[in-house]
């Protein structure tokens, strides 16, 4: 099973002009359509999991998450995720696929609670990532200190745009460098801001919609 490890900060719009002009030019930016999946009974959303189907500039994924758990600065949580065919994608976005036969290894627990129930789909966000590989910070010879840092512009069904700033955290026997993400904000001048809520529930939100979220 994978576990994501990541950081989330809320940006004002102010915030993140500053911070990518400190950060420079990105290394990507992508184009990314979120499409939120789960049963009539929402029992994904009641169970605390999140299911996506992600196309970004030419490719599909589809990604399963669990619940979230703090962990110092960062939160983990189950992340399973798989690229799909375009055949594959429309088969989900049309509602003809249930979590047992999703091509992911999805929990017994989960698999037993939805059964045969169809996915449907709850809705789409679109969201701008502007993604920068970083050092952060120095440490002894063999240990990793570069994270991917990403920068999201999300518009939600209700009009509304959010700006946040994601550092992903892939080295699991390794401390996260909050001291030096401190750091970088501190040249930016912009305040360190927990973003405590997914794309998910905000989604979930700005759509009326109602339910346990991840």
């Amino acid at each position: 099973m994978a576990i994501e490890r990541e950081l989330k900060l809320a940006l004002s719009e102010p915030d993140a002009a500053r911070l990518a002009e400190v950060l420079g030019p990105p290394q990507a930016i992508l184009h990314q359509r979120n499409h939120y999946l789960d049963t009539a009974q929402g029992t994904l959303r009641r169970l605390g999991h999140g299911l996506r189907l992600r196309e970004e500039d030419g490719r599909r994924r589809l990604t399963l998450k669990g619940p979230s758990h703090p962990a110092g600065a960062m939160t983990e949580r189950l992340e399973l995720e798989v690229a799909v065919t375009p055949a594959d994608a429309d088969l989900l976005l049309a509602g003809a696929r249930s979590i047992g036969e999703l091509p992911l290894p999805v929990p017994d627990a989960l698999a037993r609670e939805t059964g045969p129930q169809r996915l449907r789909v709850l809705g789409m966000i679109e969201n701008e990532r502007r993604v920068f590989r970083l050092r952060l910070g120095e440490r002894p010879p063999g240990e990793p200190t570069e994270a991917e840092v990403e920068l999201d512009r999300t518009h939600y069904p209700d009009g509304s745009v959010t700006h946040e700033l994601e550092v992903e955290w892939p080295h699991p026997t390794a401390p996260f460098p909050e001291r030096a993400v401190r750091a970088l904000l501190d040249r930016a001048g912009v305040p360190w801001r927990p973003q405590t809520k997914s794309k998910l529930a905000r989604f979930l939100e700005t759509s009326g919609l109602s339910g346990a979220t991840p």
